[in-house]
């Protein structure tokens, strides 16, 4: 009985402690995510995949997603409009679509959101999506900056679609 009393006094002594960092823990989870975008440019692995920002012709550039540095040399290199593929059902992209709203309110900088989603790229709600793009390109004639969260997947997918409309530039080497 002895041994039972003390597995007890053990147990009694350990588990608000665990409780108390298990709910410090969640609670530090949850503040992270609810802030990706502040911590989302110092992810290491985040940082390494991205895209180089790239001009596709004289008229449009594309890349990954713009953080407020960013935005302000986009706005210097004459960018004034700004097309994300963010996909806001997804948090750290809601978060991001989020803070990107704001400092393109702030500096002066319409951006229009048309979300893709990742998986498939050409999905059939995707080429809808592209469709609209193609069609706001079309009828917009300011110098735009097309992107998704690293720049290579789906805004390389809605750049394939400007072909048509958007001659690319022909790159020199």
């Amino acid at each position: 009985m002895t041994f039972l009393k003390k597995l007890i006094k053990k147990l009694l002594f350990l588990l608000p402690r665990v409780i108390l960092v298990g709910i410090f823990l969640f609670t530090l989870i949850v503040t992270v995510l609810s802030n990706f975008d502040y911590f989302e440019p110092y992810l290491p692995p985040v940082y390494l995949a991205r895209a180089k920002m790239r001009s596709y012709n004289d008229r449009i550039l594309v890349g990954p997603y713009p953080h407020l540095d960013e935005m302000k040399a986009l706005k210097r290199s004459g960018v004034q409009t700004v097309i994300s593929l963010l996909d806001t059902s997804l948090p750290q992209e809601k978060a991001l679509a989020e803070r990107e709203a704001e400092n393109a309110q702030h500096l002066g900088v319409e951006v229009y959101f048309f979300p893709l989603g990742y998986i498939p790229v050409n999905s059939e709600q995707n080429r809808k999506m592209r469709d609209k793009i193609i069609a706001l390109v079309s009828s917009n004639q300011k110098k735009l900056y097309i992107h998704c969260y690293l720049g290579r997947h789906r805004a390389n997918y809605v750049a394939e679609g400007l072909s048509p409309i958007e001659p690319p530039s022909v790159q020199k080497h």
